[in-house]
């Protein structure tokens, strides 16, 4: 009698790590590793289960990541796009404006051209020596 309740709770335990094994199949089939679910149940039980839904959570995680991405990557390749062509517009701009000749307004280019500027002549050792303020005496040596 005592080994028929034995086999028949032991029975039991076995079906319940078979539905453990169903459940962790579950879990891990959106990602294509319903085999994995399955090992992760059958062998380590609620145990599996709890890790299952970790590795679930991960896999979802990184999907999203790699979608974040991709977007990121798109979105920044678009702006590159954007600046690029706003630079080859602005220097296309800049080269027409300078290629064009100047058009006479009635102003009259001047007759001589400016003068260099003016820069004072080099200052001597002792006219620096003289801007200088005095420094006191060194007390300690």
């Amino acid at each position: 009698m005592e080994y028929l309740l034995l086999s028949q709770f032991g029975l039991l335990i076995l079906f319940a790590w078979f539905i453990m094994a169903i459940v962790g199949a579950v879990i891990l089939e959106p990602h294509g590793r319903a085999g994995q679910g399955v090992a992760w149940g059958f062998f380590f039980g609620p145990v599996g289960l709890i890790a299952a839904v970790i590795i679930r959570a991960n896999l979802d995680r990184e999907k999203s990541d790699n979608a974040t991405r991709e977007l990121l990557r798109h979105a920044l390749a678009t702006r590159e796009q954007e600046m690029t062509r706003a630079v080859v517009a602005a220097l296309a701009a800049h080269l027409a404006k300078e290629t064009e000749p100047p058009i006479a307004v009635g102003v009259a280019p001047p007759a001589h051209p400016p003068p260099p500027p003016v820069t004072p002549p080099p200052r001597s050792y002792e006219e620096i020596m003289a801007d200088e303020p005095k420094r006191p005496p060194r007390r300690f040596r």
